[in-house]
């Protein structure tokens, strides 16, 4: 649960695999609610875009299929910031104008956090969770 955290980093590596049909996967989730929301999905049904939705904000990544590829996520409450890497360069980072709240959800993987929905298929691997804002 990361509820109450000012900030935190998430590093694992990916390896997406095609999809049957046409739904969108999930990686890791821990809610949709639009304030709250923190959870990295497909983007469309290719599978090989990707979203991490984080407190109303959109960052996309690209993650090719039937690859690893290494993933961090940096949330810096104190600094207003959202930081996303992939295979240690970074894609992006965006200010968080109205700061960080994280849901009460726990953290859950590889589906929807509350439902049994949205299955990711693929593997996941060396996850690490960090409860502050790492520095690259």
């Amino acid at each position: 649960n990361v509820q109450g955290w000012k900030g935190l980093t998430i590093s694992l590596w990916v390896k997406p695999e095609c999809k049957d049909g046409d739904g969108l996967s999930v990686i890791l989730d821990n809610g949709h609610d639009e304030k709250t929301n923190f959870a990295i999905q497909s983007a469309d049904s290719s599978g090989e875009k990707w979203v991490w939705h984080c407190n109303g904000m959109d960052i996309f990544l690209d993650l090719p299929l039937n690859k690893w590829t290494n993933v961090v996520v940096v949330a810096d409450g104190e600094k207003g910031m959202i930081r996303v890497y992939t295979n240690g360069v970074k894609v992006t980072e965006v200010r968080a104008d109205k700061g960080f709240e994280f849901g009460y959800i726990p953290l859950t993987f590889g589906k929807l956090a509350e439902v049994n929905a949205r299955y990711f298929k693929g593997s996941i691997d060396e996850v690490i969770i960090w409860d502050k804002a790492l520095d690259k």
